[in-house]
């Protein structure tokens, strides 16, 4: 739509309803073909839409219309459809990480929910890990462990479940310390973070957890204690390029460190993280973020110039 893989001529769709989300998208899309004198081709249709003819606006406005009310009624039925199946206690999208559905015919409803055979195993290993040295055990070293055993990331892990291809997309602290404090772990329906509740005031229970609930209380307890030891240690200074630049050898993103005995610097920490795709990237590249910093700064200059920056008076 902006060019970006060079001109076009004319915009084909299956219907009205395909050019946009909803009513505005589509008309903006009808309109924006018009002004740039470029053909709107749908389905149905007979010939390339004319939005100065006003019969032609009226019918394009129209199925924009019902287009509108369309997606409307689908939210509609599948907001209702997921608050009938909470309130009957069944789990509805995709299960968390450690558990599995099962259905008893191949695309039908979901009968139970149990436990993963090797997915649990490997959450309670990691949890076992924290709960038994939380010093050096944390979501950040597991995360590096499980990227250098090979095991799939939870993202991986479901595509797998359902038949897709992994992407060797590599384990994350957050996305891991998540899952160890989440309540699901404990065998919940959940929805918006917390667990359902039935009309007689009890927890729903999908199957078992992966452990107790003193289990759950000791591990908030180790996982919130250490993130907030190590606010206490991050610097607060931003760098011109953290999460911006990249690694010249295995092309991760390199992120500032600081340390007493050392200045400021950009460093490649892929590797450390256990992540596949970074295994070879040693030695480990770093700069120091100042001569970084003007190393961009002058290629921006030179390639863009300089110009004024006007705030709004407060």
């Amino acid at each position: 739509m902006r060019d970006e893989r060079g001109p076009y001529d004319c915009l084909v769709a299956a219907a009205v309803d395909r050019l946009g989300r909803n009513g505005v998208d589509c008309l903006n899309t009808g309109y924006k073909m018009r002004d740039e004198g470029k053909l709107l081709v749908t389905y149905g249709h007979d010939g390339p839409w004319d939005l100065d003819d006003q019969v032609d606006e009226n019918r394009f406005t129209m199925e924009a219309w019902g287009a509108q009310m369309k997606l409307r009624a689908i939210q509609r039925r599948n907001r209702n459809a997921t608050i009938k199946t909470r309130v009957a206690g069944r789990p509805k999208g995709k299960p968390s990480y450690g558990f599995q559905f099962v259905r008893l015919v191949i695309g039908g409803k979901i009968d139970h929910v149990e436990l993963h055979p090797h997915a649990s195993i490997v959450i309670r290993l990691v949890a076992r890990r924290i709960l038994a040295d939380p010093e050096h055990n944390t979501p950040s070293s597991e995360a590096a462990r499980l990227n250098r055993a090979g095991e799939l990331a939870p993202v991986d892990h479901l595509a797998v479940m359902y038949g897709k291809p992994a992407r060797d997309r590599p384990w994350q602290p957050t996305s891991l310390k998540n899952i160890l404090l989440s309540e699901a772990a404990l065998g919940y329906l959940m929805h918006n973070g917390k667990p359902v509740i039935d009309q007689e005031g009890n927890l729903v229970r999908l199957c078992e957890g992966l452990w107790d609930r003193a289990t759950h209380e000791v591990l908030k307890k180790v996982l919130t204690a250490s993130a907030t030891s190590w606010k206490g240690r991050r610097s607060n200074r931003s760098y011109l390029l953290t999460e911006v630049a990249l690694c010249g050898q295995c092309h991760h993103g390199p992120y500032t460190q600081t340390s007493d005995n050392a200045p400021p610097r950009y460093a490649c920490t892929a590797r450390n993280k256990g992540w596949v795709s970074a295994k070879e990237c040693r030695p480990a590249p770093l700069i120091r973020a100042h001569l970084l910093d003007e190393y961009v700064e002058e290629w921006f200059l030179q390639k863009f110039g300089d110009g004024a920056i006007f705030e709004p008076s407060r």
